[in-house]
Parts: structure tokens; C-alpha cells; sequence
């Protein structure tokens, strides 16, 4: 299990270009969270997509928590429109992907069993690539200034359903 996490920061810290993420459950451990803020911080352009909507209130609730620290780094975030996004996928400078069963949760990561393959063909890489385009075309971007906007309930429970995050 924690070569999946240790493949996955590697990526994220090797990326000299871009970064594309999609999963429909986004609850990172802290060091994920802090690579893709580093990332964007020099400069990597990380887009992220997720779904509007989460079959789990705690995801989607603990998910949104995350959002505003990784807007103000200037990660992209889309909301997937069209239902729950099942996707798992992670394309890095275009050029390696990662694709499989694991979501960005700590469930995934550590307590169930998943799997992930990590491609190397540039080929496949393009194809998920294009993939990731399909769907941006369904998907909604978050602003970081109406993000911070929101509604004062809605960030209090997002920092409420944080604490457990790591459980989640």
C-alpha cells in the first residue's frame, strides 16, 4: 500500500509541466495535499476534477476542504456536472499515468485493497490525456474568489468533517 503513495509523490514532485488528477473521492493524506501545493507553487500547472456531487456526504464535505488552499496556490479545480465521475487517473507532463482503483482518500490508500498501474506509453498517456479533455468539457471550474464567497455554513461544515479526514 504505501508504494502506491510513495509512486504517487514521486510523480507529483517529478512533474515539471502539468498535472491532472481525476477521482470522484478527493480527501488527500497531508503529504499529497502539501506535493500538489508545492507543485503549483512552482509553477505546475495541476488541474484537478472532481465530481459535483459525491455519493458520501463526508467525502464530499471533507473533499471541499481542501479546495480553498489549493485554488489560492493556483490548482485548477473542476466540478464534473454529469453525475459521479468514477475516473481514477493521474497524467503527469503528459508523458506517465497512473490508472486504477485507487481514489485520493485515506480508505483507498492504506485500508482497502487497490491497484494502480503506472504507463509509461505515451501513446495510453495520450488517450487518458484526451480523456481528461472529454471531460473538462462536462465540468464546471471553481473560482477561488467565489470559492471563498461561499456560504459560512457550508465552510464550517467542511472544517468540521476535516477532523475526520483521515478516517474517511
Amino acid at each position: 500500500k504505501e508504494s502506491i503513495l510513495h509512486s504517487l509523490l514521486q510523480g507529483i514532485f517529478s512533474a515539471t509541466k502539468s498535472i491532472r488528477l481525476v477521482t470522484p473521492y478527493f480527501v488527500p493524506d497531508p503529504s499529497l495535499a502539501q506535493a500538489l501545493l508545492i507543485a503549483a507553487r512552482r509553477n505546475v500547472k495541476v488541474e484537478i476534477i472532481v465530481p459535483e456531487t459525491v455519493d458520501s456526504f463526508l467525502v464530499q464535505y471533507a473533499s471541499r476542504s481542501y479546495y480553498q488552499d489549493l485554488l489560492n496556490a493556483g490548482v485548477s479545480i473542476y466540478q464534473f456536472q454529469h453525475g459521479l465521475l468514477h475516473t481514477k487517473c493521474i497524467i503527469l507532463d503528459g508523458k506517465v499515468s497512473f490508472f486504477g482503483t485507487v481514489n485520493i482518500d485515506a480508505r483507498s490508500l492504506w485500508l482497502n485493497f487497490e491497484m494502480t498501474m503506472i504507463i509509461y506509453s505515451s501513446e495510453a498517456t495520450q488517450q487518458l490525456d484526451q480523456l481528461f479533455d472529454d471531460y473538462l468539457q462536462s465540468s464546471q471550474a471553481l473560482s477561488a474568489q467565489a470559492w471563498r464567497e461561499r456560504p459560512l455554513g457550508a465552510k464550517l461544515l467542511e472544517n468540521l468533517v476535516h477532523l475526520f479526514s483521515p478516517l474517511i
